[in-house]
């Protein structure tokens, strides 16, 4: 069980807060096509999502959702559930940033429902945050349902506070610099 995400300098590197995402995503490109030509299935799926995260920073979400479900696809093939479910955060986060927040919240439903079967307790309180901001800007919704999950309703409690005391709320994917990867 992993409940801590990588070092930051390595996911700082990862979404290319460390240098050029031009260069990044050169560097990405040349490890997938290494990982495709000798067959390692994980390796691909890992630098499918990287190629993902710098679609996203660079605001190409079309490529971002497109690489981010050929990554899920990947490990759903694979068995691997906790990387799974961490992708299917990666693209609930690119329903959102195109303004899909209805196709948003399922998809954080499904990893978290992955990260309490597998007891990813760190994933799990991630998506409960981000599920949260999702609910609280949707407007679709209105108050929090009655059958959400403790840590939701929590959460949008604490978010309406921090709004009423005026304090600036930015999320974590709007912020400059690195992102939680998890450990792809």
């Amino acid at each position: 069980m992993r409940n801590r995400s990588p070092p930051l300098s390595l996911r700082r590197c990862i979404t290319g807060a460390c240098g050029e995402l031009a260069e990044a995503a050169e560097h990405h490109g040349a490890a997938l096509a290494i990982r495709r030509e000798i067959g390692d299935e994980h390796g691909t799926a890992v630098s499918i999502n990287a190629l993902g995260l710098l679609a996203l920073r660079h605001r190409r979400l079309d490529d971002a959702l497109a690489r981010f479900g050929e990554s899920v696809d990947i490990f759903r093939r694979r068995n691997d559930r906790r990387l799974r479910a961490l992708l299917l955060s990666n693209l609930a986060e690119t329903r959102y940033e195109l303004g899909d927040l209805s196709e948003a919240v399922p998809l954080l439903e499904q990893a978290l429902t992955i990260q309490r079967d597998i007891g990813d307790r760190g994933q799990e309180g991630n998506s409960l945050f981000f599920l949260s901001m999702t609910l609280s800007l949707s407007t679709t919704c209105s108050g929090t349902p009655r059958n959400a999950p403790r840590g939701v309703r929590r959460g949008r409690s604490r978010l309406e506070s921090a709004r009423r005391s005026g304090t600036r709320i930015v999320p974590a994917w709007q912020r400059p610099g690195p992102r939680s990867l998890g450990r792809p």
